[in-house]
């Protein structure tokens, strides 16, 4: 079972710091490209073509991280 952490922040504030910290770690993957993700919840027509799309396009580099 795999666990899943989205991260919020304003501008400056040190979230791509974390991520990259996150990112470093051997069990943790990142959504890859970090920029383009969190528009997916913006879109209709995006979030509309499922969880298996989202998956692949931005999580399709892991392979057995925890989360």
């Amino acid at each position: 079972m795999t666990r899943h952490l989205l991260i919020i922040g304003g501008q400056r504030c040190g979230t791509t710091l974390l991520y990259e910290l996150l990112d470093d770690h051997p069990e943790i993957t990142m959504a890859r490209p970090r920029r383009p993700e969190p528009k997916v919840f913006l879109s209709d027509e995006l979030s509309a073509r499922g969880i298996a799309w989202y998956h692949s396009t931005f999580f399709g580099h892991a392979t057995d991280e925890v989360v």
